[in-house]
């Protein structure tokens, strides 16, 4: 699962610098927060849930999961609107 959320993220910046775009400053700076913010949520939520339920592996997994989209697409819009105040 990181490594398809990986792969989605580099498509985009790449997609973006392949085509030379004036915003992929933004673009990058997005992505590379919004990766981090789902890999670091999914990380500990997973944790928290294995540590709370015994044998609750698949618990974990979608919990994890459901975090790190989540976390994923605030930081992502989070990211976006400080980016454009930081630099209008």
């Amino acid at each position: 699962m990181v490594l398809l959320d990986g792969l989605l993220h580099y498509d985009e910046v790449s997609s973006e610098y392949k085509a030379d775009n004036p915003a992929r400053k933004r673009t990058i700076y997005v992505e590379s927060i919004s990766f981090v913010a789902g890999l670091l949520a999914a990380g500990l939520v997973t944790t928290f849930v294995l540590i709370a339920v015994p044998g609750g592996l698949l618990i974990a997994l979608i919990a994890g999961g459901i975090a790190a989209v989540g976390f994923d697409n605030v930081a992502h819009f989070t990211t976006g609107k400080i980016y454009d105040e930081a630099f209008k």
